[in-house]
């Protein structure tokens, strides 16, 4: 059995360790989230658990592609579209304290509202 997840994160302008790079890394980050924190039941999600996602050899592939793919287009995804300005995203971050609290500081350090 194998299991595996997304870390899914935010991260600002401002703080970003190497502006040249043109590219964000995980280390820029500012939150930091598992993909079963966007989804309404993740730890009954068909292929896997609150862990992240199982594969195991008798995994039919083509059931869990779909599945993969509904949690991501209809869960995940529609979270990060949401927010449209920094204090969207602040107010939703609040639902995760630690991550929000580390949101919320990082854009009041950096003056960003």
């Amino acid at each position: 059995m194998e299991y595996f997840r997304f870390n899914l994160g935010i991260a600002l302008k401002a703080t970003l360790k190497d502006t040249t790079l043109k590219k964000v890394t995980h280390f820029d980050c500012v939150t930091h989230l598992g993909d079963g924190a966007f989804l309404p039941d993740s730890k009954n999600r068909k292929f896997g658990s609150n862990l992240g996602y199982e594969i195991e050899s008798e995994t039919h592939l083509d059931d869990f592609v779909i599945s993969f793919f509904n949690d991501f287009s209809n869960y995940v995804l529609p979270k990060f579209e949401e927010p449209s300005n920094i204090k969207e995203l602040i107010d939703f971050y609040k639902q995760f304290e630690f991550w929000g609290n580390q949101l919320e500081k990082q854009i009041e350090i950096n003056k960003l509202i």
